[in-house]
């Protein structure tokens, strides 16, 4: 068996109704706090109340920072970092999908740190400290996974390139998951987040820092999202499919913070930089035909492992003719969850094409794929992904 490691500081808070306990976890690490959240709509005043109330209850001082926006940008995590920084906090807390709680990890880094927080992104020569506020998060979606991760992705509209922020400080404190809180998601949403999801397992466990305890926690997240997210895009109330959404998306994030990602989360970090208007799971899904094809025949046996839980027809077939039909069965399954996108209907521009390559190999996502394309193999895909 491999030697592996596996690391998790986050606590878990699992479970309907757990949101109200916020203010009790918020206490333990801080006594003023930045809640971090997009703009409170309608659909969240309601969630954004009870992480208020709890915290009033518990004691807590707390500053709103709603600026967030859907692929997070310098400028939202900037402007968060200075009404930290004003206001004294000494804990930061995102409520909402990935987006909130990512921005939320890069303004503990910006308001303690020289500089802004993108200073410290990936291959940046200035480390992350210490004075590293800590984190709190509520999520609100199933998909990104930030609440088990140590990453968080931040867009740099200016520079049209999308980045990771990585550092085991990063990992939040205390993350909370109450699956009644995204009963109010919509279907696409829910879609998205999904598909990342399962993203996030088929990748770390596709990758070369795969381990024994990796894949058993990928196995169960794909089963999960098969076997419960169409339910959850058809009726978004059901109780069962959120709460099973909720754990597979948890699951998966201590997936790729202990082994990672491959491939598409390049090409569709590369796709976000230049598009921010693209939801990251679209990003991924309009990817995913074409990188299935060009890596099923490196790892037959998990391709095969994984096409038989997309189609249980394939359970008595020989692993080299599942693996093969392994690309036919993410197609079904994207297109039965509204996921399967062409880079055209994305509104991508074409003539960015070649950019959004160059862009792909800065990340080492496509050098551990199991396999290894080239600049211009990646070209090759996104062309072929443009207008199938």
């Amino acid at each position: 068996m491999k030697a592996f490691d596996y690391h998790l500081p986050t606590k878990i808070q699992f479970g309907a109704g757990r949101v109200k306990e916020v203010g009790n976890s918020v206490k333990l690490h801080g006594s003023k706090c930045l809640v971090v959240t997009g703009s409170v709509s309608t659909s969240s005043t309601d969630i954004y109340d009870k992480v208020a109330a709890s915290l009033e209850e518990a004691g807590v001082k707390f500053v709103h920072f709603d600026g967030v926006t859907p692929n997070p940008t310098t400028i939202a995590v900037d402007a968060g970092a200075q009404i930290a920084k004003n206001n004294g906090v000494d804990v930061i807390l995102g409520v909402g999908g990935g987006s909130s709680m990512d921005t939320a990890k890069a303004i503990a880094v910006g308001a303690t740190h020289p500089g802004t927080a993108w200073d410290y992104r990936l291959f940046s020569d200035k480390q992350i400290t210490t004075a590293t506020l800590p984190i709190v998060v509520v999520s609100t979606t199933s998909g990104t996974g930030s609440q088990t991760t140590p990453v968080s992705v931040v867009t740099n509209a200016a520079q049209k390139c999308k980045y990771a922020i990585v550092d085991q400080l990063l990992f939040p404190r205390v993350g909370i998951v109450d699956p009644e809180l995204m009963e109010t998601l919509p279907s696409h949403a829910t879609a998205s987040t999904g598909f990342d999801a399962f993203t996030h397992a088929f990748e770390s466990y596709i990758h070369k820092n795969a381990a024994t305890f990796t894949d058993l926690c990928a196995l169960e997240v794909m089963r999960l999202v098969v076997e419960h997210l169409p339910q959850a895009i058809q009726d978004g109330s059901d109780k069962e499919a959120r709460a099973n959404l909720a754990w597979a998306d948890t699951l998966a994030g201590t997936c790729i913070a202990n082994a990672g990602t491959v491939l598409p989360h390049g090409i569709g970090m590369a796709i976000g930089g230049h598009a921010p208007h693209v939801r990251h799971g679209e990003a991924l899904a309009v990817v995913y035909p074409e990188f299935m094809r060009y890596t099923y025949s490196s790892n037959t046996k998990k391709f095969a492992t994984v096409a038989r839980l997309l189609d249980a027809g394939l359970g008595e077939s020989s692993d080299e003719h599942a693996a093969e039909k392994s690309c036919e069965a993410m197609n079904k399954f994207l297109k039965s969850i509204g996921m399967y996108f062409t880079l055209k209907a994305l509104n991508i521009p074409e003539d960015e094409l070649p950019q959004i390559a160059d862009d792909a190999v800065k990340l080492p996502d496509y050098s551990v794929n199991p396999r290894v394309p080239d600049r211009d193999t990646i070209f090759d895909m996104l062309k072929l992904a443009y207008d199938r």
